[in-house]
This record gives structure tokens, sequence and C-alpha cells, in this order.
């Protein structure tokens, strides 16, 4: 993940659930009211309020004759039905761009296979992308918050207000509490250091987020609540931990130019993140999907995962 490596052992223990876990990202963004007040923060400066949510099926079959299927991590309609797409992504792919645009392209697409008689009346569609990661593409800029839309070249008058993409790089943002101006400020000073918060901040006060920090309270979750983070926290952390062996084993194949070193790191992380997923309810077919694995690994991650199931 980050080069800033959390410290996951302290005397003084965290006080909220780490937003980054799959846990806390369902806590952040799967009740409505923390929902809206998130969207409303990025979106404030367009002068766009939204008042409803409804969450729709995160897993959707694609329409086309492959039938891929897609794992969102939000997926939801809010007012006069815009849809938008929230992304949480820790581990760096060379074509997470191009992911981005084929989750956007799909919603769009769906319009029109949802609506009888469809006339090309578009909906607006948003996509936001929080990365634990530096995303690499053309000209990509030195921001925190990058975002795309759809332009004229000569004029770089808007083409259309309703296809629009957020990339939210974490690694970016190093403001200090007390550097925080707006409400997305907040929000991703949140997301980032929640985790590892041993006293209680100022924002935690602001009447905006006191749903959010109540509702994080580790001190008050129940047994069942608080073994079901556990079990998310440790997913993240063995995940964080498998992330930077394999950096480290890619560096050190390439410094020593064997390319078989990088092999055996990439299987080895697929097969933790396959297992993790699993742990969660998913199985093995759908693990693959979620994760875009090569044809020609699966029945050797089959073979070595089920074999261990079995001893």
């Amino acid at each position: 993940m980050a080069k800033n490596t959390k410290n996951f052992i302290s005397a003084n223990p965290p006080l909220y659930v780490d937003l980054l876990t799959d846990y806390g990202f369902k806590l952040a963004f799967g009740d409505k009211e923390t929902l809206l007040h998130f969207l409303n923060s990025l979106f404030e400066k367009d002068g766009i309020k939204f008042t409803s949510a409804r969450y729709l099926n995160k897993e959707q079959i694609t329409l086309h004759e492959t039938g891929r299927t897609i794992f969102y991590d939000v997926l939801c309609k809010v007012d006069d039905n815009t849809d938008v797409i929230i992304e949480m992504q820790h581990q760096s792919q060379d074509t997470f761009g191009d992911r981005a645009l084929y989750y956007m392209s799909n919603s769009i697409v769906r319009q029109g296979d949802e609506e009888r008689g469809w006339r090309y009346k578009m909906y607006p569609v948003y996509g936001i992308f929080i990365m634990d990661f530096h995303m690499k593409g053309i000209n990509m800029p030195d921001d925190v918050v990058s975002e795309v839309n759809l332009t004229y070249n000569s004029t770089k008058e808007l083409f259309t207000d309703k296809f629009k993409m957020f990339f939210i790089d974490l690694l970016r943002f190093n403001k200090t509490e007390d550097e925080l101006v707006t409400n997305l400020d907040c929000w991703i000073y949140n997301i980032k250091n929640m985790g590892t918060m041993t006293t209680r901040p100022k924002i935690a006060n602001k009447k905006e987020f006191t749903r959010l920090y109540s509702r994080a309270e580790i001190a008050a979750m129940s047994k069942k609540e608080y073994l079901q983070y556990e079990a998310s926290l440790k997913t993240y952390r063995d995940n964080l931990s498998i992330r930077e062996t394999q950096r480290r084993e890619k560096r050190e194949a390439r410094e020593e130019g064997i390319e078989e070193g990088i092999e055996i790191g990439e299987a080895k992380k697929l097969e933790a993140d396959i297992r993790s997923l699993m742990l969660f309810g998913f199985d093995f077919d759908k693990a693959i999907l979620v994760l875009q694995v090569p044809e020609d690994q699966i029945e050797a991650l089959r073979e070595k995962i089920f074999s261990e199931q079995t001893e």
C-alpha cells in the first residue's frame, strides 16, 4: 500500500474503525445518510446536492456475449436516476483507468437495456474511484482529486455534464487536521486516517460527521460486530503485508534480472486475494472473476487452494 505503512501495534489502540477495511468501507458508504453527505461534499463546488439514494445490486452481469460479472463496491441511484459508482482500490493496476471506463460504460449501456422504447436519453453517471496508489496514465496530474469530464478539445467546454469520474489519490493527501478546510478535505482525511486515531479529533464534533464517528466507535460495537471487524482488519493487514512483500520481491527480482521471481510473487498475491474473498463468502469461481485471474493460472490455483482445505 502506501509508503506511510500504518503502525498496527500501539500502546494506545485506535478508537475508530478503519475505513480502508472492507468492514469500514461498508459502514461508511452502506449508510444512506453518510453516503449522501460524502457525495454532497464531493459535488459541493458544482452546486449539486443530492437528497435521496437507493442501493442497487452490486453484482451485475454485463450485457455482451462473454457474460463477465462486475462486482461493484457501491452501486446506487441518487435522486432522479443518477447512477453513482464508488470503488475502493488498494492494489495498483496498470489498466485501472481502463477498468474505471469499463464500469462507467456498462452503467450507461444498462440504461438502454432497462428502459423500454429507449431513445438514447441518458441519465448522469458518476464514478468515484478511491485509490491507495498513484494511478498510471498519460499526463496524469499530481492532484489529490482528479476530475475527468468529456470536453471539446478546442474550447475545453463541456460536451456533456452527464459523465464524470473522480480519482481520489490517498497517497497525495498530506493535510493535518488543522489544515482541513472543506468537508471533502475532512472526508479524505477520515478515509485515510480514522483507523489510526487514538484520540477524538476536533472534526468528530462537527455536526456533519457526528453520525460517522458515532457509528465507527470500536468501543460501542457488539461482540459480533467486533469479531467481524477484526476479521476484516486481519484480511486488510494480511493483504497489506503481501503487497509490501510482493513489491520487495519484484524489486529484488528486477535487480537480479530474475523474471521467475516476479511470477512467483504475483502467483502468491493472487492466491492470497482469492482466499480473502472466499473468507467473505465468495465462491472460488466468483473470486477469480472479480480478480480477473488469467485463464492459464485458474486450475493451478484451484488445485492448490482446495487441496489444502481437504488436508
